[in-house]
């Protein structure tokens, strides 16, 4: 399935037609951009593509840590609060060069007008 969407994508491309949700995709099909939403602390959605920032790992969305004095937070949701901020209404596009997970997501390092969401996260 996943690959019957990207020749969709590629033909439209060619032909001139825009990819829907408003991505975006280089000729190579290597790049994604477009409006983005915050799924947690290291995955977004942009249009309809499910995005897995590639080399890190953030904790769940519904994780509690505890911090430096043992007082219990919402660590997963503060995860995607900072994920939100690093983009605010940034143009955010990621490179897929890394294949997809065992979940259908792309992985990608992405970025956000210059800034490394990957690293940022990390």
């Amino acid at each position: 399935m996943f690959v019957l969407v990207l020749i969709a994508i590629a033909v439209a491309s060619r032909y001139g037609f825009a990819p829907p949700d408003g991505a975006v995709q280089t000729d190579d099909g290597r790049e994604i951009s477009g409006p983005v939403r915050v799924g947690d602390g290291d995955s977004i959605d942009i249009g309809s593509t499910r995005i897995r920032f590639h080399g890190i790992d953030a904790v769940e969305l519904a994780q509690h840590c505890k911090d430096a004095t043992g007082n219990d937070y919402a660590c997963g949701e503060e995860a995607k609060r900072t994920l939100q901020n690093l983009i605010g209404n940034r143009s955010v596009r990621c490179d897929e060069r890394h294949g997809v997970d065992q979940y259908g997501r792309v992985t990608a390092v992405c970025t956000a007008d210059g800034i490394d969401l990957n690293a940022a996260m990390v």
